[in-house]
């Protein structure tokens, strides 16, 4: 049998989660898999850092193709 203590624990559990779930579903969030109209948000140009995690080397067609010898990054360091 189950006790009444143990029923109101899940009853509160279930309830913190559907609020979680609502809020989360609401207007003021973008979700990656939602049909949004995106009236009233902020979108920003991501910016990359470094190169260090490029999952690509422009050694072949495939990954980028070869780029000319102007575009290397050279150091201007003595």
């Amino acid at each position: 049998m189950v006790s009444r203590d143990i029923i109101q624990q899940s009853l509160a559990i279930i309830n913190e989660t559907r609020s979680r779930l609502n809020a989360l579903e609401s207007k003021e969030n973008v979700l990656l898999t939602a049909t949004q109209t995106l009236t009233n948000k902020t979108l920003t140009t991501p910016t990359i850092g470094d190169l260090t995690n490029a999952q690509h080397t422009h050694n072949n067609a495939v990954n980028g193709g070869i780029l000319p010898n102007v575009l290397y990054f050279r150091s201007t360091a003595p």
